[in-house]
């Protein structure tokens, strides 16, 4: 059909072409500039259809190659084109740059009921996009470490092997050098904002850096999220080459307006597992602190110096390794040296205090009516209520939130 409905949205004229159902094509008030915005319900990470699919293109999931189809449409039909990405994960965005003539894409992560709100406020222009990833998105799924060997795709439905270890995520793609199409904490605006360290300070293990932010657009007021991250030293146990140790979000900034915004953390956070001694360790030697807004855009702040290993806390291995696990591990980081005059804290080992954990076996209750109860179950009746019977199915035994 060749119906349409017009909608007045803030300076915009929106056409809602009923046939497509998800294209919208803006037209600005003053300049009459055609602006086309397609919203697309997109398809995450499979290797298994990719794997096929190479093969038999019959073979993608339904809807795919009419997604492909109405991008390229749209592109090349609009000298201004917007897609947005209504999905709840990462996808594979290489069409993104196969496909030209795509202006800009916005992510909406399933916001429900006030998608719609959102989305209008965003693209009108009465709020600037201050949203940062969470994930790291790869470009392509081979890029995630054993990508191969997840679920069915190595024919292994009984046993799963977690072999990553540490490196998940960010951990992954910024320790082994993997260039992602988005990094974590990646996120664009209006406008643009300049981030300066203001100082860093201890007071214990207590670490506080300051961050001057200007918005140093000159149209749009916005919000910056600044992040800081720490590298560790190069030690006996293996360690990710950055770790997001604090995030603040500035308020909004008007064109040429500055905050300053404090980061705190303590040390203790970065202490890794040693499981020669269940020992939870800060080892000696240099810790980095790096500033920016994303894990791929920082800049080197500040050093803090432990001059010995420090012992945060000791445990007990309540539940050791069954089986061997080769997990992967990453070779020494060549980090940048620091610029003069950067500041430098040093931290002695007595300023943190190791703390002991006991374990010890909880009384086993000797209610009358619980054990009554338990008396007539069987052993998988009361696995079932441990997990919770709604992951499995089954009968309901009492009326309780998980039960």
């Amino acid at each position: 059909t060749k119906q349409a409905v017009y909608i007045k949205l803030e300076r915009a004229e929106l056409c809602f072409q009923l046939r497509f159902r998800r294209v919208f094509c803006f037209k600005n008030w003053r300049k009459r500039i055609p602006l086309c915005v397609l919203i697309g319900f997109f398809y995450r990470f499979d290797v298994f259809f990719e794997k096929k699919c190479q093969s038999k293109p019959e073979a993608l999931p339904h809807g795919v190659n009419e997604e492909r189809s109405a991008i390229t449409f749209c592109a090349e039909k609009y000298d201004k084109f917007l897609l947005v990405i209504n999905c709840g994960s990462a996808i594979d965005m290489a069409f993104a740059e196969e496909i030209p003539g795509i202006n800009a894409i916005l992510y909406l992560c399933q916001l429900g009921m006030e998608c719609g709100h959102a989305f209008a406020d965003v693209i009108s222009g009465a709020v600037t996009p201050s949203g940062k990833l969470s994930d790291t998105w790869a470009r392509k799924y081979v890029d995630i470490p054993f990508a191969n060997e997840y679920s069915y795709l190595n024919g292994n439905l009984e046993e799963e092997f977690y072999k990553e270890g540490i490196y998940v995520g960010y951990r992954y793609f910024d320790s082994f050098g993997v260039e992602p199409a988005y990094p974590f904490g990646f996120g664009l605006s209006y406008t643009d904002f300049t981030i300066r360290s203001a100082g860093i300070a201890a007071e214990g293990s207590r670490i506080t850096a300051k961050a001057s932010v200007t918005n140093s657009g000159s149209t749009y007021a916005g919000r910056e999220v600044v992040q800081l991250y720490v590298s560790a030293p190069n030690g006996k146990l293996h360690k990710e080459y950055q770790s997001l140790a604090a995030f603040e979000k500035t308020n909004i900034l008007a064109p040429g307006a500055a905050e300053t915004v404090e980061l705190n953390f303590d040390l203790k956070s970065l202490a890794s597992y040693r499981e020669d001694d269940a020992s939870y360790v800060l080892e000696a030697g240099n810790y980095i602190l790096r500033l920016g807004n994303s894990s791929r855009k920082t800049m080197v702040i500040g050093v803090l110096s432990l001059d010995q290993e420090i012992v945060v806390s000791r445990h007990c291995h309540v539940c050791p390794v069954q089986a061997p696990l080769d997990e992967l591990k990453s070779q020494p980081y060549a980090f940048e040296k620091a610029a003069e005059g950067l500041p430098r804290l040093f931290l002695e080992a007595s300023a943190i205090e190791t703390v002991e954990y006991t374990y010890e076996t909880p009384e086993i209750c000797q209610d009358e009516a619980v054990q009554t109860f338990l008396n007539t179950l069987s052993l998988e009746e009361m696995v079932d209520i441990v997990v919770g019977i709604g992951m499995f199915g089954g009968e309901t035994r009492f009326n309780l939130p998980g039960s």
